[in-house]
């Protein structure tokens, strides 16, 4: 964050220029990731995770983590973007508003209505880590529409599905 400007109608945040947009962006509008090897993806998953850990340093919860909420300066770093949703919480696991987020990405405990805490972030990265990797929305091979995935995370523990061949280690 660079700066703030305050007006009667508007506020503003200031914040470097991200040349390449959003990880979503990156990932279905200018192929930008495509052409990259799995390393680069992988650097972008670790500025992420670099992201969270920062916020959950000082007890702030994102909420709504997910490729379009991730910026790409021009070397692909990535920074975590669009606190809107994030919360400042005390202790590991607090009663807050449920079904925040995006379903895609929303961990079974905040759809279930339970208490939550920084898992559930951790839950979101998995599932951007997984689209990252695989270039391909989370559970995309399911068939299902957000809310039937919402309902089978929920009930059944769907999780989703890394790609084939990326081995053991991954």
């Amino acid at each position: 964050l660079w700066g703030v400007v305050v007006e009667p109608e508007a506020c503003w945040l200031v914040t470097e220029y991200m040349s390449h947009g959003t990880l979503n962006d990156a990932i279905r509008q200018t192929s930008v990731l495509k052409s990259k090897p799995l390393s680069a993806r992988m650097q972008i998953l670790w500025d992420v995770s670099c992201g969270l850990a920062a916020m959950g340093r000082v007890g702030v919860l994102h909420r709504d983590l997910k490729p379009s909420n991730v910026l790409l300066d021009g070397n692909l770093r990535a920074k975590v973007a669009d606190l809107g949703l994030a919360r400042i919480v005390n202790g590991d696991h607090v009663t807050l508003t449920p079904e925040t987020g995006t379903y895609l990405y929303m961990a079974p405990e905040v759809m279930n209505m339970e208490s939550y805490g920084t898992p559930a972030d951790v839950w979101s990265w998995a599932c951007l880590a997984v689209e990252v990797i695989s270039l391909e929305y989370p559970y995309q091979r399911r068939l299902l529409t957000p809310l039937q995935i919402a309902h089978e995370v929920m009930r059944l523990k769907l999780r989703p599905d890394l790609p084939e061949g990326l081995g053991q280690r991954m």
